[in-house]
């Protein structure tokens, strides 16, 4: 008798689902997001292949197949795999074009792309966060990297 896995039956062939690669600790979630094309085995286990077009990580594989096993032996959790929400509103900024903003954002690197030219505040998107973050790295480092 064969054990039905984790995921086995949960979706089919056209879905757009949202798949974690680990269970997000800690303010960090790695994930891919796409539509399913083919529901079957792979390399021995169980998976759905998905044609990515998000990665939350920097491997950027936007447009290459996924293969999402339906279970994991390790760091398997509920939610591990989704149906993406096609519902909710999310901005994009074309120098981060793997993280999905909640605010859209009107900052000098920006310059509002992120609204797709609607404007918003600065210090709502990743850019932001990474600019304010040199600033502060700097201003704490400064003097021992000047060799002041």
């Amino acid at each position: 008798m064969t054990t039905e896995l984790k995921y086995e039956g949960q979706f089919q062939i056209g879905d757009s689902i949202k798949a974690y690669d680990f269970a997000p600790r800690g303010g960090i979630d790695i994930y891919i997001e796409g539509t399913i094309v083919e529901i079957g085995s792979v390399n021995g286990y169980k998976a759905f292949t998905i044609k990515i077009d998000r990665d939350s990580s920097e491997l950027n594989r936007v447009g290459d197949l996924g293969y999402v096993p339906m279970e994991t032996m390790f760091d398997e959790f509920d939610g591990r795999i989704t149906l993406k929400a096609e519902e909710t509103e999310s901005y994009y900024c074309p120098d981060y074009p793997s993280d999905e903003l909640i605010k859209p954002c009107d900052c000098d690197k920006c310059d509002g792309a992120c609204n797709n030219g609607n404007g918003g505040k600065c210090g709502q998107c990743f850019a932001c966060e990474e600019i304010a973050d040199d600033k502060k790295f700097w201003q704490a480092n400064r003097a021992d990297i000047l060799g002041e």
